[in-house]
Order: C-alpha cells, then sequence, then structure tokens
C-alpha cells in the first residue's frame, strides 16, 4: 500500500498541516515552498478505511501495490489558506522557490484501489481540516505539542 499525505488526529509531527496549524495558532507568519506544488492530502480515516479494505479482500490485494490516498490535489498555498481562515490567524502566507529535489505535483490514481477493493475516500479536504483543526485545539496538550514546532 502507499499513502499520500496522511493527515488528520493524532499526527504531532514535523510534517506541514501539523507544522502550519501550529504557527497559525500563534499568528506566525507560513512559508510556502513551491507556490505552484500540488499534492495530495488523505484523512486519516480514509486511509484506515483503504487499510481495512486490503484486509477484508486480501485474497484480492495480495502480491499487489494500491494507492490509498484523496485522489485529488490540494496546492499548498490553498491549504496555508485553509488553515489561517479556519483558525482566524492574523497569519502572512510567504511564498518561496521549491526547495531542490522536492515533487511539485501528486496526485495519485486510486483507480485500482476503487476497483480492487472498492476504496472510496470520504472525507474531502475542507471537512477533513476542519475536523484536523478541532482535534488540535481540543486538548491543551495537543496545542503545546505543536506549540513547540512553531
Amino acid at each position: 500500500m502507499r499513502f499520500s499525505n496522511v493527515y488528520g488526529r493524532y499526527d504531532l509531527s514535523d510534517r506541514v498541516l501539523p507544522v502550519f496549524i501550529a504557527q497559525a495558532m500563534i499568528d506566525k507568519d507560513l512559508t510556502v515552498f513551491g507556490g505552484d506544488k500540488i499534492l495530495d492530502f488523505t484523512y486519516i480515516d480514509d486511509c484506515v478505511a483503504g487499510i481495512r479494505s486490503a484486509i477484508t479482500n486480501f485474497h484480492k490485494a495480495q502480491a499487489t501495490t494500491f494507492n490509498i490516498a484523496s485522489g485529488t490535489g490540494t496546492s499548498l498555498v490553498e491549504l496555508a489558506e485553509a488553515i489561517v481562515s479556519e483558525l482566524g490567524a492574523k497569519s502572512n502566507i510567504h511564498v518561496r522557490s521549491s526547495r531542490t529535489g522536492e515533487i511539485r505535483r501528486y496526485v495519485a490514481d486510486i483507480a485500482k484501489a476503487e476497483k480492487v477493493l472498492g476504496y472510496r475516500p470520504k472525507v474531502d479536504f475542507e471537512t477533513g481540516m476542519m475536523r484536523t483543526i478541532k482535534w488540535y485545539t481540543s486538548d491543551e496538550s495537543h496545542l503545546k505539542t505543536i506549540r513547540e514546532k512553531a
């Protein structure tokens, strides 16, 4: 299984979503490397559903690879704007050149997972972002952890 930019609750890493949320929560400016960069973001519940589908359909899934993703692209600028808007932050968004070696565009082809596993992502980007931000802001320990990343 190949996963694509999984996000949502329990992610307290240094990846782009938790970092942007942490920065926006304290009105710190956000820097996007690559104004034209588009990536496939997959909400954690859809990722888990894909894993469950592969287990349930193991007889069909064995010895092959599936992309478990949303199958849609979101620009990093859109991501930053959505976070700033949802949090009502005063953060500015700065767009810089892409960093060397980074992928500029990746949207997964999920057709095989749909056909063989019956996989269908259910959580669109906006809904997933709102749920993610709600999770981060619902508990002081989450806030403390991600603020350390800002």
